[in-house]
């Protein structure tokens, strides 16, 4: 069943991508539930709470409360909280061939689980950190587009005024102009 969701959410992603869209909250509001719910199932069956990768939902609320709005990382916080104290109370247990070797057995799967957190974490939030960076770097150039052309519309408009006033005092000094040469065309008429 989750290939299948997973094979579905590939489908998804690339019809997004051949949208030029991105998946809205509530689609990744439901990725994440189906995966708490697949996690929730693998730990079901190997050991409930007392696995010690039951912490794998830390990375998943983390990677949420960095691209989902509080409302819904409150809610996937809620539902992870739900699956872990259920896990608490049913579970399969594992059946060791050697329980004297129980402890060794956590300690390793502890230090493993931290090492693939630690992992996930950093290798999703420096990605969400580049995306970041992209983003702030198109946002500054879309800022310096809009302020040169905000400074071209303000020389047009100043030169626009200057031509208004320019033009006014030119206008009058064509009119004294003509003015002038009629009365001195009339002054060479009189003369001959």
């Amino acid at each position: 069943v989750q290939t299948t969701f997973n094979l579905y959410s590939v489908a998804r992603l690339r019809w997004h991508a051949t949208r030029g869209t991105i998946p809205g909250d509530g689609e990744l509001m439901v990725q994440m539930m189906v995966d708490l719910t697949a996690l929730s199932a693998i730990l079901f069956y190997t050991g409930g709470a007392t696995n010690p990768f039951v912490s794998f939902y830390l990375p998943g609320l983390a990677i949420a409360a960095a691209i989902l709005p509080w409302r819904l990382v409150v809610v996937l916080a809620v539902y992870a909280l739900s699956c872990y104290s259920l896990l608490l109370l049913e579970y399969l247990p594992l059946h060791l061939h050697n329980p004297d070797n129980a402890v060794n057995y956590h300690l390793a799967g502890m230090w493993l689980n931290f090492v693939a957190s630690a992992v996930m974490i950093a290798f999703f939030v420096a990605r969400l950190s580049n995306v970041l960076r992209q983003r702030d770097a198109q946002l500054n150039h879309a800022r310096e587009l809009l302020l040169r052309e905000a400074r071209v519309e303000a020389l047009n408009d100043q030169a626009a005024a200057v031509a208004h006033e320019i033009g006014t005092p030119l206008a009058t000094l064509a009119v004294i102009a003509g003015e002038l040469r009629a009365d001195a065309s009339e002054d060479r008429k009189s003369v001959v």
